[in-house]
């Protein structure tokens, strides 16, 4: 009775892993297939809402709601590209993004960009050259960075022909907004200075254009007569 318990014992278990080991590699080989198809055929997201692409030689492009954003100088061990953006449906998000910017502009795009390792851990996107090609935006467009505990950081960036390059710092989220225009009376520090305009605050324009120097030569005049005036005086004074 034994030995027959233990002759079923063992044939279960041998089809039990015969089984498995059946369905591992036909799920294997399903993950190679979508893999390849889903990220590194097509660089379309494999995940609702991120976008993937695959890193070669520190370079990697993925389209990201309708904008294009391509990476230059990865970090060593990227191999995969992730960008999420933050979609204008995200109606509260955008409002929160809006209230952190008030000083800089108007949010017109904003997403999460980082890589993978080969073994799936997150890598920062520091140091990485990053490319938006947005030809729909309008405007003079500025690239901030804004944490999710609101701080910001206002980027050097190129903006030219439909694109914005940067440096990431690593923080947060990279939003694209529309530079706010400066006060009225407030010079833009970006533009060159008027030189027909003063630029003394002291002195503003007035509208008079009344040359002074006729009335300075008269006061000057006035003076030296009124001291001659004095000093004939104390003479006649003395005399007497």
């Amino acid at each position: 009775m034994r030995k027959l318990v233990s002759i079923l014992l063992t044939n279960l278990i041998l089809l039990s892993c015969s089984v498995t080991a059946f369905a591992a590699e036909v799920q294997l080989d399903g993950n190679t297939d979508e893999t390849q198809i889903s990220v590194y055929a097509k660089a379309e997201y494999s995940i609702e809402g991120e976008y993937t692409a695959p890193v070669e030689d520190g370079n990697g492009s993925a389209s990201a709601g309708g904008d294009t954003v391509t990476v230059e100088d990865a970090p060593a061990g990227a191999v995969q590209l992730v960008v999420v953006p933050i979609p204008k449906t995200e109606k509260d998000a955008h409002s929160w993004l809006a209230g952190c910017l008030t000083d800089y502009g108007t949010p017109l795009a904003a997403y999460e960009v980082y890589f993978l390792a080969a073994d799936g851990s997150k890598i920062s996107a520091d140091g990485a050259k990053i490319t938006v090609n947005c030809p729909t935006y309008s405007g003079t467009l500025t690239v901030c960075s804004v944490t999710t505990d609101g701080k910001i950081a206002q980027l050097s960036a190129e903006i030219s022909d439909g694109k914005a390059t940067f440096t990431a710092n690593g923080e947060g989220y990279y939003v694209l907004a529309e530079k706010k225009a400066p006060d009225p009376g407030t010079s833009d520090p970006t533009k060159p200075t008027d030189p027909s305009k003063p630029t003394d605050p002291s002195s503003p324009t007035t509208g008079d254009d009344t040359q002074l120097t006729l009335w300075i030569i008269i006061a000057i005049i006035s003076g030296v007569a009124l001291i001659v005036l004095l000093i004939f005086y104390k003479k006649r004074k003395s005399k007497k």
